[in-house]
């Protein structure tokens, strides 16, 4: 159920102009584009 949530998000997100990038290392999730969070820090 957090997958269909995590959709919801990112399409709310996105309709405003912004989007939601997942920094987390080893993660399965791919709802969400990956990036190294070395590079935001």
């Amino acid at each position: 159920m957090s997958e269909v949530s995590y959709r919801l998000a990112r399409e709310a997100y996105e309709a405003d102009g912004r989007r939601i990038v997942n920094l987390t290392p080893g993660t399965a999730l791919d709802v969400f584009p990956k990036d190294k969070w070395r590079k935001w820090a």
